[in-house]
């Protein structure tokens, strides 16, 4: 197999597709250290860490020995974002750039990171592709917007890869908190019976894409950076990771009671300010480049958590 006996590193190994991905690496061969402030859940992994990922000591002494980097770890609140953005932009920015250089010192094979569509702010066109200008609309989308410029800056150097991704679901997923994703919101509420809130008319859309499909972006990109280096066709871009499929909440909300089974009813609120409306992301680039796309359809993912 192509992991065995290679050693990887995922920060934030302990978070929900960070969790997944030391899962799926381990499954696979690869001798996988989990670096994250948290006892990890699984236990399909071979090493952990626990620190702080704006700890630079202990960074330095993580990627000794690695072969690639998966940089997961983030403060991942918007709110928490703008209630303390010092801390945002040290754990989302100036932890990112500690550990690209320490890999660079330490002779890492590959680093991906893991970026987000907030980047991209309110969309200027649909669906988004790479070229799309950046324009985040919170502390949190500012940070990872240039550490996204930065990861790739460091591709001349360093096999990097930014995966841009979109609305993250599956099993495992937090919904304890008000920053959870909607669907493990929904989740949560119609196996609870509850009703499911819809801001205006629910008419927002979003490209949801389920965790397993992001994994195997992550490791085939990493294969490719890993196979070929700072040569490679991969190395100092950023790929979308998405569906290119649109889906409006409203739709959501009645799919998850369809299958979830009668008990919840859909409640409206008023719509919410500053909402992004519509939001979908072109994916035609990571499958030019890594011949990747995504396979989990919506109903399919829905069915393996409701």
């Amino acid at each position: 197999m192509y992991w065995d006996n290679r050693r990887v590193l995922v920060t934030g190994g302990s978070g929900f597709i960070g969790g997944h991905l030391a899962a799926s690496l381990h499954a696979q061969g690869a001798h996988v250290t989990i670096f994250d402030m948290r006892q990890p859940r699984q236990e399909n992994f071979s090493e952990y860490i626990a620190a702080d990922i704006v700890d630079g000591a202990a960074i330095r002494s993580a990627v000794k020995g690695i072969d690639c980097v998966f940089h997961l770890a983030a403060m991942v609140s918007v709110q928490g974002s703008i209630d303390a953005p010092e801390k945002n932009f040290a754990i989302n920015y100036e932890a990112t750039k500690n550990l690209l250089k320490a890999s660079v010192e330490a002779g890492v094979g590959a680093f991906l990171f893991a970026s987000s569509a907030a980047i991209y702010g309110d969309p200027k066109y649909l669906p988004v592709d790479e070229k799309h200008p950046l324009a985040p609309m919170s502390p949190y989308g500012e940070a990872k917007g240039h550490a996204d410029v930065l990861v790739r800056k460091f591709g001349a150097e360093l096999a990097t890869s930014a995966l841009r991704l979109f609305n993250v679901y599956g099993p495992g997923q937090s919904d304890n908190s008000p920053y959870s994703g909607v669907i493990a919101l929904f989740r949560k509420k119609t196996l609870a019976g509850e009703n499911l809130m819809i801001y205006g008319e629910g008419s927002a859309t979003r490209d949801f894409i389920h965790v397993d499909d992001v994994v195997l972006a992550f490791t085939t990109c990493a294969e490719e950076l890993l196979n070929s280096g700072i040569e490679s066709r991969c190395s100092g871009e950023a790929f979308n990771v998405c569906t290119g499929e649109l889906t409006t909440i409203l739709e959501l909300a009645e799919l998850c009671i369809e299958m979830a089974g009668p008990g919840s009813e859909i409640e409206r609120l008023p719509a919410r300010e500053g909402d992004i409306e519509h939001s979908s992301g072109s994916s035609g680039k990571i499958q030019s480049n890594l011949e990747w796309e995504a396979e989990v359809s919506l109903e399919h993912g829905l069915l393996g958590i409701l």
